[in-house]
């Protein structure tokens, strides 16, 4: 019976990843400088490229409306906890970046909320979290326009653009984490 050795296992599959690392770089360089898509920004981004994030049905202000609504007595119980943290009384603004991340941060929150009462915050949590992606979309908005007008995207903007974007649902991380 062969002895399995740990070491060698390890050296043999760091030299594997290389050796593949090494031919997926020299497949690179085997294209042709100028071969990209011609309907392609500089970057390689295109108009259609652009994925928009999932939000509450109907505009923000309708949204909004629905929100408070719905989420009334977690809305009472982030201002109270705003309170009881800062001795501060907390505005209720959804469109507030610093009252969405106060709402986010409470959605862990479950040693300072009775059971019930964390049910109502982490509904809230949910819904906030996908309120906030109206401005999210209506950034993303933005380089599609210029992107459809045939304007080109700066590497910044390029990169703006890619750090706003939800992931792909079909990116093979997102794919192959999605099946354990």
């Amino acid at each position: 019976m062969v002895k399995f050795n740990k070491s060698w296992f390890i050296v043999g599959i760091a030299a594997l990843c290389l050796t593949l690392l090494g031919s997926v770089q020299a497949k690179r360089e085997e294209q042709p400088p100028g071969t990209e898509k011609a309907s392609s920004n500089s970057n390689g981004l295109r108009a259609s490229d652009i994925r928009y994030y999932e939000t509450p049905s109907g505009s923000p202000e309708e949204a909004r409306t629905r929100g408070f609504i719905e989420h009334q007595e977690a809305i009472e119980l982030v201002a109270r906890q705003y309170l009881l943290d800062t001795g501060e009384k907390l505005a209720t603004d959804f469109d507030n970046a610093d009252y969405q991340r106060y709402v986010m941060s409470l959605g862990t929150a479950f040693d300072l909320f009775l059971e019930e009462d964390m049910d109502k915050i982490v509904a809230f949590v949910k819904f906030m979290d996908l309120y906030e992606n109206y401005a999210k979309n209506d950034e993303l908005a933005k380089y599609e326009s210029k992107l459809l007008e045939g304007a080109r995207l700066s590497p910044k903007e390029t990169e703006a653009v890619h750090s706003l974007m939800p992931i792909d649902g079909n990116a093979p991380s997102t794919a192959d984490h999605s099946k354990r």
